[in-house]
C-alpha cells in the first residue's frame, strides 16, 4: 500500500483504464450544456465526448466549473488522518480555479 496518492482533476483527461493502471483519483470538473450541470468522469458516464462535441457543432453553448473545496475535502479528509501523502496535479492558475 502506497504512502501517498495522487489526485487529479479530469482537466488531465486520463482514460478510465490508465486512472485503473497507475491508481490516480480524479475529481471530475463539472459541466453545464443544455441547462444541465454532467460531470466529466474518467469512463464519461455522463457525456460522452462525442455527444458532447455534436451538441457544440449543432450551436449549443458549454460552461465549466471548477472542483469545489467540498469534494477536495471528502476526499483528502480520511487520507491525511490516515496519515498518507497527497500529490495534486491540478490545471494551470492561468486557466482555471480549481488549484485555489
Amino acid at each position: 500500500m502506497n504512502e501517498y496518492i495522487i489526485v487529479t482533476d479530469s482537466s488531465g483527461d486520463l482514460g478510465e483504464e490508465l486512472v485503473r493502471e497507475l491508481d490516480v483519483s480524479v475529481l471530475p470538473l463539472s459541466f453545464l450544456i443544455q441547462g444541465k450541470t454532467l460531470k466529466d468522469y474518467p469512463d464519461k458516464r455522463d457525456m460522452s465526448p462525442k455527444e458532447f462535441y455534436q451538441l457544440l457543432r449543432d450551436g449549443e453553448m458549454s460552461t465549466t466549473n471548477a472542483v469545489n473545496m467540498y469534494q477536495y475535502e471528502e476526499l483528502l479528509t480520511p487520507v491525511l488522518e490516515a496519515g498518507k501523502d497527497v500529490l495534486i496535479l491540478s490545471f494551470s492558475s492561468g486557466l482555471s480555479a480549481t488549484c485555489q
